[in-house]
Formats: C-alpha cells, sequence, structure tokens
C-alpha cells in the first residue's frame, strides 16, 4: 500500500481524480441494500415506499459524493499514509452499513446503536453476549477472519480499479464537486417537503431506519407529556430481621428463556396447560422487559427495570426468606455471568445461595441436555430429600432460546423445523417463518416434558411460579426474537401461580413479573407481609397501582423505552433525555395500543384520563 496515494484519489490542477469503478460500486450495492429494505417492510402505502426508495438512494449518492470529496483533500493536502487510512474507512463504512440491513431489520438495533454501548461492555460481558447469540466463539472468530479479508480486499478491489480508471480517467473540480453536493441536499429537502405536502406520504420510525442516516429532514414529530418531575429515585428495600417461621411451605420458581403466552397449547405444552387451568392464571400477564436481564432483575427486586444496575447486590426478597429461615437453592442452565447476574440476585460472592446447580452448554453439551440434567438433578434432590419444607428452589431453563432446541434423536412433533436460523435469509425473506416456529414448538415441547417430570414429585403445599423471562416475536410487529420491540408477542409471557393447599383469594385481574416475589411472600407471611418494600403487588390485594409496565433492552444501561398497560389501552413512550432518564422531565409518546396491540390514534383525551393516575404516580410532585 505504499504507492496507494500515488494512484488513488488525487488532485491534479484543482481536480480529483474520481475512482468510478470503487465509489461506483458502492453506490449501486448500497442503494440497492437500503431500498430493499424499504421494499421488505410489511406496512406502507406505496406511495410511501416510492418517496423513502428515492431518498434512500439520493442519501446514497450524497453520501458517495462527499466521500470523493474528502478523498481528494486528503490525497492533496494531508500525508500519505491517509489516504490508505481513508479507503479502509470507506470500505469499513460500506460493510457497516451492509450488516446494518439485517440487524435492524431482525432486532430494530442498528450498527451505530451497538457500536455505541459495546465500548461500555465489561470484556467478560461482551463474551457472554458472544455466547448468548448462540453463534459459536468459533463462527464468530471465523466471522472476525473474514471481515478483515473484506477490508484487505476492499484496499485490493480499490487498487485494480483505480489502475483501470487510469486508462481512462474522469477528472472534477472541487466546486463541481461541491456543487453538486450542494444541489443534491437542495433537491432532497424539496422531495422532502413535497412528500409531506403532496405525496401522500406516511413517515414512521421503521421506514427512516431503513434509510442511510436513519432521518429525513423533516421526521416525525412525536407527541409529548411534560412530566410533573422526573422519575423518582427509589433506595433499595430495607430488610427486616424477620423471625422464621413455624410453617414454611417449599417455593419453586421456574424462569424459562424466551416463552410466549400464546404458544402455551395443549398439543404444544400439554403439562403447562393443564398446571395453567387448574391453578392461578390472567388474561394479562407481562414481563417487565423484552430481556433477559431486565426481566430477572424485576423478577427477583421487585423493581420495575427503570431502576436496572448491575451494582445491585444481591436481591431484598431472598435476604426476607433468608431471614425467614428458608435455604435457597440454584438450578441453572443459563449463565449467570452474562449481565453479572449472579451478583445481582445472588449477592456478593453468591452469599444467598446454600447449594448451586451449574449445567453449562456448549458445542459439545447441547442445550437440552444441560436443561434435561439440570431436571434430573433437582428430581433427585427432591427424591432423596425427607422433607423439601423451608427450601426455595430457583430453576433456569435455556432450550426456548434461539436457535431453539430439544432432543432429536427422541423424534421431532411439529414439522418441518428449522436445522439451525440462517439470520440473512431470515431477515430477507419470510419463506422459512414456520419453520423456525416449529422448532420453537419442539423446544417448548421439551421444557414442558421436563415440568411434567419435576412437577410430579413436587409436593402439593408447595408454592410453584413458572414463567418465561419475556416473549418471542415472529415479525407479528415487524421483528423477529426479543429485545427490539415491545409488542405483545414480546412482553406477553406465562405467569402461573400455584400457591399451597389453601391459597388467599386473588384480587387481582393482571400481573407481572415484580408481583412474583410479594404474592410469595404475602401467601408464606400473611399479616405480616410488607407490601411497601416492594414495588410489585401481591396478587392477593387491590392493585395500589393498577398498571403494568415493561421496557426494552438498552444493554448494560437503563433503559428509555417503555409502556404502560392498563389493561385497555397500552402506551408506549420514551424519556426526551434517553442518557439520563432520572433528570428527564418530559416523555415522547411513541404509539398507543388497544389491548389486542392494535393501534390506536394518538389523542390527548385517552393519554390523561387512561393513564393519568400512572404518570402521577412514577412521577410524583415533589
Amino acid at each position: 500500500m505504499s504507492n496507494l496515494s500515488e494512484s488513488s484519489l488525487q488532485s491534479c490542477i484543482g481536480r480529483i481524480k474520481v475512482n468510478y469503478f470503487y465509489f461506483g460500486f458502492l453506490f449501486v450495492f448500497l442503494s440497492l441494500i437500503h431500498a430493499m429494505h424499504i421494499l421488505l417492510i410489511d406496512h406502507g402505502s406505496l406511495s410511501t415506499k416510492f418517496f423513502f426508495v428515492v431518498y434512500s438512494i439520493t442519501q446514497c449518492f450524497l453520501q458517495i459524493i462527499g466521500l470523493i470529496l474528502i478523498g481528494g483533500v486528503i490525497s492533496s493536502y494531508l500525508p500519505r499514509f491517509l489516504t490508505s487510512v481513508f479507503i479502509v474507512f470507506t470500505f469499513v463504512l460500506f460493510l457497516a452499513q451492509v450488516v446494518d440491513f439485517p440487524l435492524i431489520r431482525i432486532m430494530d438495533m442498528s450498527i451505530w446503536y451497538v457500536l455505541d454501548f459495546l465500548p461500555q461492555e465489561s470484556p467478560n460481558n461482551f463474551i457472554e453476549m458472544l455466547y448468548a447469540s448462540n453463534v459459536s466463539i468459533s463462527s464468530w472468530i471465523t466471522g472476525g477472519v473474514v471481515g478483515l479479508i473484506f477490508l484487505v480486499f476492499g484496499v485490493g478491489f480499490f487498487q485494480f480499479t483505480q489502475r483501470k480508471v487510469s486508462e481512462k480517467p474522469l477528472l472534477i473540480s472541487y466546486s463541481i464537486g461541491a456543487t453538486t453536493l450542494c444541489v443534491g441536499f437542495i433537491c432532497l429537502f424539496l422531495w422532502d417537503i413535497w412528500g409531506i405536502s403532496y405525496g401522500n406520504v406516511q413517515k414512521d420510525a421503521s421506514h427512516e431506519k431503513a434509510l442511510p442516516w436513519k432521518a429525513t429532514f423533516f421526521s416525525p414529530k412525536l407527541n409529548s407529556v411534560v412530566l410533573n418531575s422526573p422519575l423518582k429515585p427509589i433506595k433499595e428495600a430495607l430488610v427486616t430481621n424477620a423471625l422464621p417461621l413455624k410453617k414454611k411451605p417449599p417455593v419453586f420458581l421456574f424462569v424459562v428463556e424466551s416463552l410466549r403466552e400464546d404458544f402455551i397449547t395443549p398439543d404444544v405444552a400439554p403439562n403447562l396447560s393443564r398446571f395453567k387451568k387448574d391453578n392461578i392464571s390472567f388474561d394479562l400477564a407481562l414481563s417487565n422487559a423484552n430481556a433477559t436481564q431486565l426481566s430477572w432483575f424485576s423478577i427477583f427486586h421487585s423493581k420495575l427495570p427503570f431502576y436496572w444496575s448491575t451494582d445491585a447486590k444481591g436481591a431484598p426478597p431472598l435476604q426476607v426468606l433468608k431471614n425467614l429461615g428458608y435455604k435457597i437453592n440454584l438450578y441453572t442452565s443459563s449463565c449467570l455471568r452474562y449481565y453479572e447476574m449472579d451478583k445481582v440476585i445472588f449477592g456478593e460472592d453468591k452469599q444467598f445461595l446454600d447449594t448451586s446447580h451449574y449445567f453449562p452448554h456448549d458445542e459439545e453439551t447441547p442445550v437440552y441436555k444441560s436443561d434435561a440434567d439440570n431436571i434430573k438433578e433437582l428430581c433427585k434432590t427432591i427424591k432423596k430429600s425427607k422433607s423439601i419444607d423451608g427450601n426455595v428452589f430457583v430453576v433456569f431453563l435455556e432450550s426456548t432460546h434461539f436457535s431453539y432446541d430439544w432432543p432429536r434423536e427422541k423424534g421431532t412433533l411439529f414439522k418441518p423445523c428449522s436445522d439451525g436460523i440462517n439470520y440473512l435469509k431470515a431477515a430477507l425473506s419470510q419463506e422459512d417463518l414456520g419453520k423456525i416456529k416449529n422448532s420453537y414448538r419442539n423446544a417448548i415441547h421439551h421444557i414442558d416434558y421436563l415440568f411434567g417430570k419435576v412437577h410430579k414429585r413436587i409436593p402439593k403445599d408447595a408454592i410453584v411460579i413458572f414463567t418465561g423471562d419475556h416473549g418471542e416475536e415472529f415479525y407479528d410487529q415487524g421483528y423477529l426474537f426479543h429485545a427490539s420491540n415491545l409488542s405483545k408477542a414480546q412482553t406477553h409471557v406465562p405467569l402461573y401461580y400455584k400457591m399451597g393447599k389453601n391459597p388467599p383469594v386473588v384480587a387481582t385481574e393482571m400481573t407481572s413479573h415484580v408481583d412474583i416475589f410479594p404474592s410469595i411472600l404475602h401467601c408464606i407471611q400473611g399479616k405480616k407481609f410488607e407490601p411497601s418494600l416492594y414495588q410489585g403487588n401481591s396478587i392477593f390485594m387491590k392493585r395500589s397501582f393498577p398498571f403494568l409496565v415493561a421496557a426494552r433492552y438498552n444493554a448494560s444501561r437503563t433503559p428509555y423505552e417503555f409502556f404502560i398497560h392498563n389493561g385497555k389501552y397500552k402506551m408506549t413512550a420514551r424519556f426526551s433525555d434517553e442518557h439520563q432518564i432520572f433528570k428527564s422531565k418530559e416523555l415522547k409518546i411513541l404509539s398507543l395500543f388497544n389491548a389486542q396491540d392494535e393501534t390506536v390514534s394518538y389523542s390527548p383525551q385517552i393519554i390523561k384520563e387512561e393513564f393519568y393516575d400512572a404518570l402521577h404516580h412514577l412521577f410524583p410532585n415533589r
């Protein structure tokens, strides 16, 4: 690359020698990618799609003209090695926008968002995130090597095409380039005005995110609500030294990865369907987030996910149970190093745990086997114990995490199914969606079998809670899997309560994860239960806060997007200050849905009548 600058973008008497092969390739390929992305969006009129396709192609063109001008300046006035650096940068930018397509299409996360939060992740958590993707570490390493090869190819491609254009050079002056750039921006500005005024164009976030620059000149203005005060901070609950109880029924809490409620049917999950029918369930039961770490935090701390922090050192409800004389036992197929959940839930050095059983999975040990070994060990513990009173069993199961796993050697119930998930193909087409759903059903069926196996060994006076940490979407509202959308598919989870032989009377019509431990403790403690210690609500008490709240994944940072659900309407909002939600004094209203997750036109009257009490509770005058 030593003589790259001599044959690259260079000025000749105030002119730039344009590598039209290289930059032409970038322009055509990126234009096709972004146009295809817009056309794949499953809503929007033809006029809207046409408007955004033209917008995306124009942005690609302006991007390329800008790069050509910058390259000319670098090669003319700056040290030679920077020209080589610039060519690498142009190809990195190209690759980033290519990767951006499947990321947004599947997860509603741009590459720029990922690059923003990755530097804030610890090395250990970064590795755990790679594992959580269900792509093997060897595949990630291979992908990294392939990426480097592509960069070398990009530089080589530039050098090759530079020699070709030398035979038929194209020289443009800086003034022509700058004028083209300015005229292009003016045309784009006028195109935006035409689209708004005369083009019958309905702008929305999904179409804008498909653009190279993720925005238009006149992005849709969001409605807002001015708050009485910022989100109120809350202190960690003060755990009292409660006296041990004479009667301590065993407690079982099953938390299953990526499990949505409407897939729990008699044909897919007969044991769970029967358990649901025979015990306490709700038409509206929600996770408090669409991502694991936030949901686990809400379950075990009985706090809304706004208060998520890896600095938390142990869940207060578990400390209460310890003070009541309970032993805490962990059976997990999930890795608790993910977002330091071992410390967040069970305390520094897992001090709350009396026993811990971890069944890891890797390239040699499939997930379904880890879950099977997990339940086998739990059954063994129950069988060999004379009494399991005074024990809490926390069980994490993983088979339903994408790519979904079950013992194929024992037969596959739902066919045809996918043999692994091709993420690029899934982004381009919904052709294999039925196969992916069948794989998910098979994984749920395996979990159901394991639950049935252990449930018949659990004493009848035990407290048993079964839930999913969050749901799973299959393009129900435009995306795949989870962590991308606060849709019903990603937040409506099984949440079934079996509260011993003679439980109190249920006093609420809806529930969420923050209610789990208040309900357990209320059932165990009776009149000594202290509801004020928790943000959740015991299902045996009238709700003091008759709303449910769920927040969207935001990596290791505090979530800034959330919804409030009152059983009739769901309002999705975002803090105006995304980086400091505890200082934000305004909410941007993103959407309004009815109970069926159907879009409702924005109405200040509905916001006032349906959500005033919730907003006043979360953001009280202080």
